[in-house]
């Protein structure tokens, strides 16, 4: 759980209720092509010591470890997670740096190559807000490795980042709902012991 305490929080407990509930999680956990995880819970010292945002777990900030959907190639990703008001860069609006990071993060974890013996090094990271993004949500963010070059271990991803609420389907479904944050960046998959 994100809170320092042994015990979660109320707000903790409403956050996963959510998740646990949510008609997408649901249909998301009964396809047999996806592989559910926490983003953190599991993960070796030496991978979770690499990721940025690990530091903004907490009460009113990444209230809950996010849920990770990875396909059978680890091509494409369904992230879920929740953003709470005190990562708010401006009153009422997440903090773009924030969401740059925690894209960049993510998107990096599309990769055929086996982790953690290869670690995604970000060459260019190009990011569109097209929305303001509210805090105290759950946010929905889909990638999805577009094109890879095996000689040079380079990966292209593109995706989005919305707001999860009751009528949100997979972009892939012809979604309509409003997307927040588009973006496309390339990685280089290095040795993890560079």
């Amino acid at each position: 759980m994100a809170s320092n305490s042994t015990q979660p929080s109320d707000e903790c407990k409403r956050i996963e209720a959510l998740i646990d509930t949510h008609p997408l999680i649901i249909s998301l956990r009964a396809n047999p092509s996806l592989r559910e995880s926490r983003f953190f819970a599991g993960a070796p010292d030496a991978v979770r010591g690499i990721f940025t945002y690990r530091d903004h777990f907490g009460p009113g900030k990444i209230t809950v470890d996010p849920v990770v959907f990875l396909d059978e190639s680890c091509k494409s990703l369904i992230q879920i997670f929740h953003l709470g008001p005190k990562l708010a860069g401006w009153p009422g609006r997440l903090h773009g740096g924030l969401l740059a990071t925690m894209i960049d993060e993510s998107f990096g974890l599309c990769s055929p190559f086996e982790m953690p013996k290869r670690i995604p090094i970000t060459v260019r990271l190009e990011i569109n807000y097209q929305n303001p993004s509210p805090p105290n949500e759950l946010y929905i963010l889909e990638a999805k490795l577009v094109r890879l070059e095996d000689s040079t271990r380079t990966g292209w991803v593109e995706g989005t980042l919305r707001v999860l609420n009751e009528k949100t389907s997979l972009r892939s479904e012809n979604s309509t709902h409003e997307i927040l944050v588009s973006a496309r960046a390339e990685y280089k998959y290095l040795s993890s012991h560079l």
